[in-house]
């Protein structure tokens, strides 16, 4: 599973572009959950809705992170319904259990990421950039502002 720094990173050097996107960006938590795996550990589950204010599409997009742990050492996992997500990262991330394939085919992304680098959207990146791994339920729906880390 892939650390929050270790896909912040891998998505600044392979895609700086999606890292300077994310400022287009704002968060609105909609659950938060802690619970325990199977193997007792403690996990952290935000659910939130992503809109981009540049001119897009317009259409929310939904994201999904799992934080085993805090901090940009946390170990997460994540998805999102943006087609970048869908067509870069899901089966990337999937490959070493940081995400699950549920929105594309399963099949490796030759053309648009063929290395399988560890990426993330500008959705999830914003959410993780702000660590969100700290958010609390009295927070929640509580509209995230953009700052770098």
């Amino acid at each position: 599973m892939y650390t929050v720094k270790s896909i912040i990173d891998a998505t600044k050097k392979t895609h700086p572009q999606v890292w300077k996107n994310k400022g287009n960006v704002v968060v609105f938590y909609t659950s938060i959950k802690e619970w325990k795996d199977t193997e007792g550990r403690k996990v952290k589950t935000i659910k939130a809705r992503a809109t981009d204010r540049a001119a897009g599409s317009g259409r929310p997009q939904y994201l999904e992170i799992d934080y085993y742990g805090r901090g940009k050492g946390a170990r997460v996992w994540v998805t999102c319904t943006c087609e970048y997500f869908l067509y870069n990262c899901e089966v990337a991330l999937w490959s070493d259990e940081s995400s699950s394939v549920r929105w594309s085919n399963g099949k490796d992304p030759n053309i648009t990421n063929p290395s399988k680098a560890p990426r993330a959207c500008k959705h999830l990146l914003n959410a993780l950039a702000f660590g969100a791994d700290k958010m609390t339920t009295k927070y929640r729906s509580k509209k995230i502002v953009d700052r770098e880390v």
